[in-house]
């Protein structure tokens, strides 16, 4: 009976903890409502990395403002702010303001010059903050006048809801008349819970008070509590190319398969060369018994690779055609503080979507990434693992799961709902770079003239895609197609609405 009496007790006394607790806390947090909070100076120091949330509660491309924190550069902006810094078109609006009367044309592909920015986003905003900015790319920077460029901050700024850093990109996407092919390709792959898969978000660019054009501005691939989250000293990050696509291989590895490993980061300057040729040993080590081990099947490859995450980036970019995912470049993968390889993060889309003639990009049918007959635009790791029966398996597994959980609807959905978001900053940067409607990396062939027409071509095209897909991986019993008009409009060698 004592006993009974001693649990009774000890219960009421943690309940009337819980309670103290509970009033405690209401009296100390501050008020949800973000009127109240004070406003905070443009200098305000920037969050460091351990001040920055965990992953798990970043939010996403669609989600509710940020909160504005004393630590952060963001801030209510002054009614004189918001007129010196409008947003013509509806959507967050970055001014550049290049120092020592440099314009857009002096900026030097890979040298960052000196500017100050300032970043609006409807009533909030970083207003006059110091950065650096530079060319970047290869292809996409010989196009025309409408560059892409690296962002350097000075202090790590929570940029957009999209976590605290200082490394970001500009895309131009030049090449690309619907303005949405990145865009798509990366948010699709966080709807999806691809793991760090890019942030990203359509502004306006003006350079010195001129209006250059509608951007994406997306987070930069790096090591980074915000990004790829592993210890530099367990794991790296790592970028999967052809060798002939670059000429310093001091930091390369070279599997059996024929496939080419760039070990990116971290930097030299990071942890210095001793360390990094130590950390590079261990690497080739890894990728060498992976490479080995995807050829002999699942009970040795799932040792040493994610294959969730070799699935889900595999179906993306299968899926869109990506021509690059040949393992030609932009083929991003991670090892983990565990030694396993993960592939990703996702990067890269201006020419997928029949935007290339390469290949057979223009061509909805048919295999990419894992063409066994032509292996010079096919990645080596994808051909061995789709001849194996439980990777082939799972791959029809999660690709029926992404059409029966709807994500497949949702990405096409989203193509005409995005496009209505950035309709009026569309029109505009076509006024801008009325060249660039005429651009084309499938040649004459296939050939649109308007941004509405690509966005009705890519619909179709991924349309009969899918369906194609559908056909080799669907496992239900009704396959259920999409309607497209791909073959009418193929066939007449012009696109009919």
């Amino acid at each position: 009976m004592m006993k009974k009496y001693k649990n009774l007790l000890l219960a009421a006394v943690m309940f009337m903890a819980v309670c103290v607790l509970a009033v405690i806390t209401a009296l100390v947090l501050p008020p949800d409502d973000l009127t109240a909070l004070p406003d905070t100076p443009a200098s305000a120091p920037v969050l460091s990395e351990s001040d920055v949330p965990d992953e798990e509660v970043r939010l996403g491309p669609v989600s509710a403002p940020i909160l504005i924190t004393a630590a952060d550069p963001n801030r209510t902006l002054t009614d004189a702010e918001k007129k010196t810094y409008p947003q013509p078109n509806g959507i967050p609006t970055l001014y550049i303001e290049l120092k020592n009367g440099k314009k857009y044309r002096d900026i030097q592909h890979s040298v960052f010059s000196e500017a100050v920015y300032t970043l609006v986003d409807g009533d909030t905003g970083i207003v006059s903050q110091p950065l650096g900015i530079a060319g970047r790319g290869n292809y996409s920077w010989n196009m025309g006048e409408k560059k892409t460029y690296a962002l350097s901050l000075n202090e790590k700024a929570d940029l957009l809801g999209m976590g605290a850093a200082r490394r970001w990109v500009l895309l131009s996407g030049y090449n690309d008349r619907t303005l949405m092919r990145n865009y798509m390709a990366l948010t699709f792959s966080r709807e999806i819970g691809m793991e760090y898969a890019p942030e990203c978000r359509h502004i306006d660019l003006y350079f010195n008070g001129t209006y250059f054009g509608n951007y994406l501005l997306v987070e930069k691939i790096q090591i980074n509590n915000q990004r790829v989250n592993i210890d530099t000293d367990k794991g790296g990050l790592f970028e999967i190319e052809r060798t002939y696509r670059h000429g310093d291989c001091t930091y390369c590895i070279d599997c059996p398969s024929g496939v080419h490993v760039m070990y990116k980061s971290p930097d030299e300057d990071e942890i210095g060369a001793e360390l990094k040729a130590a950390y590079l040993k261990k690497f080739k080590s890894l990728f060498i018994k992976a490479d080995i081990a995807i050829s002999k099947g699942y009970a040795y490859y799932s040792r040493y690779i994610d294959v969730d995450s070799f699935i889900d980036w595999y179906i993306l970019n299968e899926f869109v055609k990506n021509y690059d995912s040949g393992f030609t470049t932009s083929c991003y993968c991670w090892a983990d503080n565990s030694g396993i390889i993960h592939m990703g993060p996702v990067w890269d889309y201006d020419t997928c979507m029949g935007n290339q003639s390469s290949a057979t990009g223009v061509y909805p049918e048919g295999y990419h990434v894992a063409q066994a007959e032509e292996p010079s635009w096919s990645s080596p790791w994808y051909v061995m693992l789709m001849k194996d029966e439980t990777f082939f398996r799972l791959v029809c597994e999660r690709w029926t799961e992404l059409v029966d959980s709807g994500m497949l609807t949702w990405f096409f959905d989203e193509w005409y709902a995005h496009d209505e978001i950035i309709a009026a900053s569309a029109a505009e940067n076509f006024k801008k770079w009325p060249q660039s409607l005429s651009y084309s990396d499938r040649g004459s062939f296939l050939t649109t003239k308007t941004h509405e027409d690509e966005i009705n071509y890519v619909v179709n095209f991924l349309s009969a895609r899918y369906n194609w897909l559908c056909d080799q991986w669907y496992l239900g019993e009704e396959k259920p197609y999409r309607d497209t008009d791909w073959y009418t409009w193929y066939e007449r060698g012009r696109y009919t609405k």
